[in-house]
């Protein structure tokens, strides 16, 4: 029965996770119908299409960590269900998060920070659930440890936050640095030597 539970929740997530990356193109969908032909569509809408493929890139990354942190997931608790009701509504407000970018035309302070925050939901989200299932993954104690995999992806996040509110002008493309949370954590769980040994991160 857990098993089912977890593969439950595991379907539902990603059937949530298909409609927010379906609702990413709607408004490039009801652009494209207007008429007007491909050349005016495509220049007309280069800020537009440039936001939707980061938020698909987003929301792919964030989908990705999450079925990593559930692998080998046994049972679903209480918390486990609220707290994945979290992130997927961080996941679902992305879509909104790129219609308010794009809407102001992609350099305004406010919304790319409400963008790039509604990210970094997303990603404390994955590490509160990553929390809940310890005692599920004896393994965890294997480098990289929860320390360093929850400070990586929010320290990228945050990093990411600061730069588009610095530099505006930057738009979203500072999330692009959500791609380099494997390599980091590969990275990291590298064992290295200290004093004559070889010890884990």
């Amino acid at each position: 029965m857990s098993d089912r539970q977890v593969d439950r929740l595991v379907n539902y997530s990603d059937a949530v996770v298909a409609i927010a990356v379906t609702l990413i193109a709607l408004p490039l969908v009801d652009e494209a119908r207007s008429g007007g032909g491909t050349a005016e569509f495509f220049a007309h809408n280069q800020y537009a299409l440039i936001a939707a493929a980061t938020s698909f890139i987003a929301i792919t990354v964030l989908w990705g960590a999450h079925h990593r942190v559930l692998d080998g997931a046994r049972e679903v608790s209480v918390g486990l269900v609220y707290v994945n009701a979290a992130w997927l509504a961080s996941v679902v407000f992305v879509p909104i998060a790129t219609v308010l970018d794009v809407s102001t035309g992609g350099n305004d302070r406010l919304s790319l920070a409400v963008y790039v925050i509604t990210v970094l939901v997303s990603v404390v989200a994955l590490r509160g659930i990553d929390l809940i299932l310890a005692d599920q993954h004896p393994a965890d104690q294997r480098p990289p440890n929860r320390v360093v995999r929850t400070a990586i992806p929010i320290g990228l996040v945050t990093a990411a936050l600061v730069l588009v509110l610095v530099v505006p002008a930057l738009y979203l493309f500072p999330l692009i640095l959500l791609t380099l949370e494997r390599p980091l954590l590969a990275l990291a769980g590298r064992p290295h030597r200290s004093g004559g040994r070889v010890t884990p991160v």
